[in-house]
């Protein structure tokens, strides 16, 4: 019995301190989620620039959708962010190393283009009904969803990305 209280004891300590531990790191979490809150009072969305427009997502297309001058415009008009839709077939084609027409780089100077304005960007993979379509009836379909996902987080990883 003796031995065992000094275990018992030292045991009752380290799990305090890992419980501390936990309630530190989820603080953390919590005060990072409000500071990137802080980004999102005043946003605008930019929805049919990469997505929602199937049939032309051409330079020519995404180019004059939203302009330079658009995002000039958003910003002098006191908004925070951009939430930008992108559609998941060109984007899975992208990192598929099947963009021919530039899809990918088009979207990465626009997410340059609205932080260089001084507003941060939110994705937003929006696929086209036939897409949702396949989602609900294929698993494959949603895996590959799941890893469109995690290219796109991967491109973007990094707090310099101006992504929230």
């Amino acid at each position: 019995m003796r031995r065992s209280l000094p275990v018992a004891v030292i045991f009752a300590f380290a799990l305090t301190a890992f419980a501390q531990n936990r309630v530190d790191d989820r603080a953390a979490e919590v005060q990072t989620a409000f500071a990137r809150a802080q980004h999102l009072r005043h946003g605008i969305n930019a929805s049919l620039w990469f997505a929602q427009h199937p049939e032309d997502y051409s330079a020519s297309f995404t180019d004059r959708e939203t302009t330079p001058e658009d995002i000039a415009t958003m910003a002098r008009l006191g908004f925070d962010h951009v939430r930008v839709s992108i559609d998941a077939a060109p984007l899975t084609a992208a990192f598929d190393d099947r963009d021919e027409g530039g899809f990918l780089a088009r979207l990465d100077k626009a997410v340059d283009e609205i932080n260089a304005a001084g507003m941060a960007v939110i994705v937003d993979v929006h696929p086209e009904d036939s897409y949702k379509q396949a989602l609900r009836a294929d698993n494959r379909a949603v895996d590959r969803f799941v890893m469109l996902w995690q290219k796109l987080a991967a491109h973007y990883a990094g707090p310099e990305s101006g992504l929230l």
